[in-house]
């Protein structure tokens, strides 16, 4: 945590100070309510216009073990039902309206969820995941279905070689997928009904591993943040790609940032939010890439962000333990 105490930003509203480092953020389909998850295994879930706790989801009630914590969640589209990844290796669906633990899926490789993908009607859960075996650890992808409950298919390496799968996105009809090479290489347009390679985008020669990517409303532009990258000394950068053409638009260099640690877009698909290293969340207009504004107040750095799907607020979960709420 860093020790210094920064401004906070004019369009700041209210923080939630807690304990745990936040690990993700996601807000419901009404605008109404937040959802955090946090390193000690706790969902928890507050109206956003009072921030009034509503309920704790205490993972570690319901066969938690370990001490990783939830590393990703998710909520569904018709706000029914959230889906978190947790430190017991598992994925597991909650009642939103009560907080019961509904199914926890399992499969026969041990596996530990990164980053949730959900397609539109709700149906097929797309999650990054890294299994461990005697061989080592090898990060993956694999497709559920929500309403069977059951593994469609594991994407191992024979079918798309090695993924990064902490960078997987959906695309808005929920027909594709994009999920990055593992280091960097390479963007892997993927169907989702079949599983198989539809085309490939090259990055630059000077690639380097991306930590989120994101696909706006109309399915058109994929954004794309990248870790610094050591090898050749290069800072990190925003990449903003055209899917259908698949050129690269414009790059933004992040100079003070060692690299993004979370992307977003308004619902609009106007405006992109970046959080970083720097402790900062920053918008930026998405068609020219033009700096909008810098939201300052956090200790340490991003690890989630999230827009309400009315447009109007922001809402970021920080290491330093705070959940902060934004007027945009």
């Amino acid at each position: 945590m860093q020790p210094q105490n920064r401004r906070l930003s004019s369009s700041y509203i209210h923080s939630i100070n807690g304990q745990i480092p936040i690990t993700s953020i996601a807000i419901s389909p009404d605008s109404q309510t937040l959802i955090s998850a946090s390193n000690d295994g706790n969902i928890q879930l507050r109206n956003i216009a009072t921030w009034k706790l509503l309920r704790t989801i205490d993972t570690k009630s319901n066969g938690y073990s370990q001490s990783r914590g939830v590393s990703c969640l998710i909520i569904t589209p018709d706000g029914s039902k959230i889906i978190s990844g947790t430190g017991d290796n598992s994925i597991k669906l909650w009642e939103f309206a009560t907080g019961k633990l509904l199914h926890s899926f399992k499969d026969s490789d041990l596996f530990t969820p990164l980053k949730f993908a959900l397609a539109a009607d709700g149906q097929t859960l797309i999650c990054g995941s890294a299994i461990f075996s005697a061989a080592g650890e090898v990060e993956t992808v694999s497709l559920w279905n929500l309403t069977t409950r059951k593994l469609i298919r594991m994407l191992k390496y024979s079918d798309i070689g090695e993924v990064n799968s902490g960078a997987i996105a959906i695309s808005p009809d929920s027909e594709t997928f994009i999920v990055e090479s593992a280091m960097g290489e390479n963007l892997l347009l993927l169907d989702t009904a079949s599983g198989k390679i539809l085309g490939i985008f090259k990055i630059s020669s000077n690639y380097s591993r991306s930590s989120r990517i994101v696909i706006n409303p109309d399915g058109q532009i994929l954004v794309r943040g990248s870790e610094q990258n050591f090898v050749n000394t290069l800072p990190s950068r925003i990449e903003v790609w055209h899917l259908t053409t698949g050129n690269l638009l414009y790059t933004i260099t992040q100079e003070n940032s060692d690299y993004v640690t979370a992307l977003a877009i308004s619902p609009d698909g106007n405006t992109l939010f970046s959080g970083g290293l720097d402790n900062t969340i920053k918008s930026w207009n998405l068609h020219t890439g033009e700096l909008l504004n810098t939201f300052t107040g956090h200790q340490d750095r991003i690890s989630s962000i999230a827009i309400s799907p009315n447009g109007q607020i922001l809402v970021s979960g920080s290491q330093d333990c705070t959940v902060k709420i934004w007027r945009i």
